[in-house]
């Protein structure tokens, strides 16, 4: 059950060509001032399509779903690098 006064927003990343070796990422959404991490994966999973994953190991679009306040308006998608603890940024995906 989603907590009162929050949303689970599901975001699909179109992707082709193959995934690099040894390649882990994790998505954080932003309203330009704060962060939100994906959602914990027992807790909130919405399950994703047919050629759809939801791991960035794995070939195919990627689904990811994060739990976000429902009085917030998303304006980007970061994919981080989760290795090392830096969560450097490997891209910026805006959302229109």
């Amino acid at each position: 059950m989603v907590p009162k006064g929050a949303e689970l927003a599901v975001v699909t990343i179109e992707r082709s060509g193959a995934v690099p070796e040894d390649f882990f990422c994790d998505g954080r959404l932003t309203d330009g001032a704060r962060l939100w991490p994906e959602a914990p994966f027992l807790t909130y999973t919405v399950p994703p399509p047919d050629g759809v994953v939801d791991h960035c190991d794995k070939p195919g679009n990627l689904q990811l779903t994060f739990l976000v306040p429902d009085d917030v308006t998303m304006t980007a998608v970061d994919i981080v690098n989760p290795v090392g603890g830096g969560n450097q940024i490997l891209v910026r995906l805006e959302i229109p």
